[in-house]
């Protein structure tokens, strides 16, 4: 199984590639913490690039603390 950290950022992505390009997707799984405050492109991107390689994604999140929301609860 190969697990990619997907921020939705360039580097993510090209790592994303690079791995499908060497060991296929059957096995991919395009990993995202979300924080909920991302911008809707930023999902939007996730989805696609997800669907475009045919890897699964998978969306952490958890309960926010307060301030910043950056701070999660464990």
């Amino acid at each position: 199984m190969h697990v990619i950290q997907a921020s939705g950022g360039i580097g993510s992505w090209a790592t994303a590639q690079r791995v499908a390009a060497k060991h296929g997707t059957h096995d991919m799984i395009l990993l995202f913490c979300d924080t909920l405050i991302e911008e809707d492109s930023l999902y939007a991107f996730l989805t696609e690039s997800a669907e475009q390689l045919g890897a699964r994604l998978v969306r952490v999140t958890g309960v926010r603390t307060g301030s910043p929301p950056m701070e999660l609860a464990a």
